[in-house]
């Protein structure tokens, strides 16, 4: 019965003001209705200390203290539900659900900030490259700094201990990582000229370890990520699973956005190191 009302209470600051509006209103006809028939005389003759002036001081004092507080109370519920707001997640079922709010973000870094930085771990890489390849073409004047990191079929697959189902995930992706990763660098041949024009850099980054977090760091400020998981089957599923939004606004958003950069690091730092022994082994 009184699930709704407390619903809408929880959801609105000022539901408190309008819910005391309502139980004085019952209670002022209540009164009413009951003393009505009484036939009670229109004025009442209170006793003398009712006439008082301390008397009155007193009531006065607990009359507007009372409203006082009630104003403060609704300050201060309207307040919590603003921080609640800025640190509350949201909740995307799908990367391509999560596009839309991405795209927006980025192209209001673009216009407002002097450099915007993208970071990217993926799996297959196709619908994030979709998004940013349109991004790209555009006639852009401000720096766009670009980290990609596309999965690859590590070498020790085998002491991985996995089942056929979850390698032959790893697999798709890692083929699919191939093929986007050959598209990126077709499309930084094709278009080398514009690129550098536009003070757009775009950086590609292999890593072999088990996917776990995949997602896209915009400005280190806000971060879409989501979870690799197991499916019943044994194999793995990491393209239609929820994506959270985590904002550096709240210290939940600060934490992930701290982890995501942390493992960006460390694929760049890891990806450097092998470009460096493999450039020691072949002279």
């Amino acid at each position: 019965m009184f699930d709704q009302p407390r619903k809408w209470l929880h959801r609105h600051w000022y539901g408190i003001g309008i819910a005391y509006l309502l139980i004085w209103g019952s209670i002022f006809l209540s009164i009413w209705a009951v003393i009505e028939p009484l036939d009670i005389s229109k004025t009442i003759e209170f006793p003398a200390f009712a006439n008082n002036r301390i008397f009155i001081h007193i009531l006065l004092t607990f009359l507007l203290s009372a409203h006082v507080t009630l104003v403060l109370e609704m300050l201060v519920i309207r307040e919590r539900k603003k921080e609640y707001k800025s640190s509350s997640l949201d909740l995307f079922e799908t990367f391509q659900d999560a596009t839309p709010r991405i795209k927006d973000l980025i192209n209001a870094s673009i216009r407002e900030q002097g450099t915007t930085r993208i970071k990217i771990i993926g799996l297959g890489g196709q619908h994030t490259w979709e998004l940013l390849r349109s991004l790209v073409l555009k006639d852009i004047s401000k720096k766009i700094d670009i980290v990609i990191c596309l999965f690859s079929i590590p070498n020790n697959l085998a002491l991985l201990n996995l089942n056929s189902s979850a390698i032959r995930s790893l697999k798709d992706w890692s083929e699919y990582a191939d093929q986007c990763f050959r598209s990126i660098e077709d499309f930084k041949d094709e278009y080398e000229q514009k690129l550098s024009s536009s003070n757009i850099n775009i950086k590609l980054v292999r890593y072999e370890h088990l996917p776990v977090v995949h997602g896209t760091l915009i400005n280190e400020q806000h971060l879409f990520s989501g979870y690799t998981y197991w499916t019943r089957k044994g194999g793995m599923n990491g393209t239609t699973v929820k994506h959270c939004h985590y904002s550096s606004d709240s210290e939940v958003g600060k934490y992930e956005i701290e982890f995501f950069t942390n493992w960006i690091e460390q694929l760049e730092a890891t990806a450097s190191q092998q470009m460096g022994n493999n450039a020691s082994n072949n002279p």
